[in-house]
């Protein structure tokens, strides 16, 4: 081989013989230069839904919208053994009836993109002239969450509470103490301290106070997957206890620069005090943690039908977007609840069951639900 100025005469110096290594070399770049300019292939997208068609023996012969070899032979009128391709009892019963199914359960072994989970209808179909069943023309898709056919979602067992629970006993000692110790200081009780000292106290106090305020939520959380929650019947004012929740919760008002308008009411509510004050506190922090400066958190109340009483909150911004699981299964929301929006809201429900009401999530609002006193308030319009 030689050099293209030799073939043509126009420069016979410096020129000499190709070596095969550099024809080898020009190759290799001119392909690693075609796969530079090679477009990327786009992200394949999963398949959510295909459509087939059977033969009159129920077997799938044609599949449109996902690949076929999985599906290829498939019976509609054969359940299969647990690690093979399979339908449920719908579609097979269906087929022997020669009648449309609607969300039969489909599975499909391997790995392939047909893999996992499908619901599948079908309707039947016959031959014009003669009458005859030709086979099943149907589609499938993925289930949704709440369509599929697994296990439901374990509790956690007694066990784990039970262990929970003295866990939470051990911290509330310590954390208790710590507290109490810092309070000793700050107000100076064992003598005249610096300053530095009782400001450090004051912080130490404030924080201890927000760890046993955790170890209360966690303890209450325990005592309710333990079944071992002791309630008592009292009855709780309203009014008052939102006076009270509005003085807790003034710090973190003043730092988010949010407001909680408490509404003029005379309500009696039924249910163990400490229950119903952790419950409207908890819901109560988790909101105004959730709210944007200058937004108002203001409730209102009004008795609603069969005994009870409504208080419904409007929901901050950060809050708005979503449904009610959605929101209990959310820990991923920026805020400043300790143990995190998911926990505090799941608390909020539980605590609202026990109680003999329900928390409820509405498009703007949460709605709380709760057992409301009558009696007290017949015997108040008799006395005015």
């Amino acid at each position: 081989m030689r050099s293209p100025t030799d073939n043509h005469g126009t420069s016979g110096q410096g020129a000499g013989p190709f070596s095969i290594s550099d024809v080898v070399a020009r190759i290799d770049a001119f392909q690693r230069e075609r796969v530079q300019r090679k477009p990327a292939a786009a992200p394949s997208r999963p398949v959510n839904s295909f459509r087939f068609d059977t033969d009159l023996c129920g077997v799938i012969r044609r599949v449109r919208g996902i690949n076929r070899a999985p599906l290829i032979g498939l019976s509609l009128d054969f359940a299969g053994s647990p690690d093979m391709s399979r339908v449920d009892g719908v579609a097979s019963g269906a087929f022997r009836q020669r009648s449309r199914f609607s969300n039969a359960r489909l599975v499909v072994e391997g790995d392939s993109e047909a893999a996992g989970d499908w619901l599948i209808s079908g309707i039947p179909c016959f031959d014009v002239d003669s009458g005859r069943f030709t086979g099943y023309r149907g589609s499938a898709r993925r289930p949704r969450r709440d369509e599929r056919a697994g296990p439901p979602p374990m509790r956690p067992t007694r066990a784990f509470a039970q262990q929970l629970r003295q866990l939470v006993h051990e911290l509330r000692t310590p954390a208790g103490a710590i507290s109490g110790f810092a309070e000793m200081i700050e107000e100076q009780y064992l003598g005249a301290a610096p300053d530095i000292y009782r400001e450090r106290a004051g912080v130490i106090r404030q924080e201890a106070r927000q760890l046993l305020g955790v170890i209360d939520d966690l303890d209450f959380a325990a005592r309710i997957d333990d079944e071992a929650l002791d309630l008592r019947p009292q009855t709780v004012a309203l009014r008052p206890l939102f006076d009270e929740i509005v003085e807790e919760l003034a710090p973190l008002m003043a730092l988010r620069e949010a407001k909680l308008v408490v509404p003029e009411t005379e309500l009696v509510v039924l249910g163990d005090a400490r229950a119903v004050r952790r419950l409207f506190s908890r819901l109560t922090a988790t909101l105004i943690a959730l709210c944007l400066p200058g937004e108002w958190i203001a409730p209102t109340i009004e008795p609603i039908g069969s005994g009870q009483v409504a208080l419904r909150f409007n929901r901050p911004a950060q809050l708005r977007l979503g449904g009610g699981d959605a929101l209990i299964d959310d820990e991923d929301i920026e805020d400043l609840a300790t143990l995190g929006t998911g926990f505090a809201l799941r608390l909020s429900r539980n605590l609202a069951r026990e109680l003999g009401g329900a928390l409820l999530f509405g498009k703007n609002s949460l709605t709380l639900r709760l057992r409301r006193d009558e009696t007290q308030e017949t015997e108040r319009v008799r006395n005015s």
